[in-house]
């Protein structure tokens, strides 16, 4: 198992913020799934 594998499968969601035009952040919980070296992610 490499680094990347060791990190993200610790895991099973994090927390995506991105920012509207006036500066305030929007936090959008993601949950994902590590398969096969590709990482496939979902939310509500």
């Amino acid at each position: 198992m490499s680094d990347i594998d060791t990190v993200i499968n610790r895991k099973k969601c994090l927390s995506l913020t991105t920012f509207r035009k006036d500066g305030t952040s929007i936090e959008t919980p993601i949950w994902y799934i590590w398969k096969n070296l590709k990482l496939y992610m979902f939310s509500e």
